[in-house]
């Protein structure tokens, strides 16, 4: 039977994370790397009828 199983973690706790993987029988994994930096792009709702001041 063919499974996958995503999962996105800190770089800290792959040990943690490939030791249960084994523990179940995954036999293969592929890792992947992101980095961010600064402050991210994130979306705000304002209330109906509400502007943000501009200057």
């Amino acid at each position: 039977m063919l499974r996958k199983i995503e999962r996105i973690a800190q770089f800290f706790k792959f040990e943690e994370v490939n030791e249960v993987l084994r523990k179940i029988a995954v036999e293969g994994v592929a890792v992947s790397g992101a980095k961010g930096c600064g402050k991210q792009r994130e979306h705000r709702e304002l209330p109906r009828d509400c502007y943000p001041k501009s200057s």
